[in-house]
């Protein structure tokens, strides 16, 4: 059910000249290339610590894409970076995701709190790994760059 609504709302969306819209807005955002990753990883993060992984991959995700193409910005790369993101949304607290799988499998004496408070250095991990990564790009292409030569 949510793959077709996320269709029938992206079919219906760019019928309406959304997804034009959207991209226009995103590629000519003050501070070009910079702007974009950065509004884009807000984004992002902030749907990925209320919305599951499909909901954000076939609505938000496309609705970025284009703008990255037109920016000239590898797919590859920009798909690891919003997964990086998506993954350090999960484990945020309050509403992160995985805190909630993880409550449910903990012992009872393990509080909420407990769980949220322990999130946070694999948090801080994370956007390490994610700044990493957008000042490195290499670093997501370089063993694949390595196997075609």
């Amino acid at each position: 059910m949510i793959l077709f609504g996320s269709s029938l709302f992206s079919l219906v969306f760019d019928a309406l000249g959304g997804k034009t819209y959207i991209t226009d807005l995103l590629v000519k955002l003050p501070g070009g290339y910079i702007a974009f990753m950065v509004a884009s990883n807000i984004i992002i993060f902030i749907l990925g610590v209320f919305l599951e992984f499909i909901e954000i991959c076939f609505i938000a995700i496309p609705l970025l894409v284009p703008a990255a193409q037109a920016l000239g910005i590898d797919l590859v790369w920009f798909g690891v970076v919003m997964a990086i993101n998506l993954q350090t949304a999960f484990i945020s607290p309050p509403v992160g995701f995985s805190l909630f799988y993880l409550q449910s499998v903990a012992p009872k004496e393990v509080s909420t709190l407990e769980i949220h408070k322990s999130a946070i250095p694999f948090m801080v991990l994370q956007f390490v790994v994610l700044l990493l990564v957008i000042i490195f790009p290499q670093t997501v292409r370089w063993l694949v760059d390595l196997s075609f030569q």
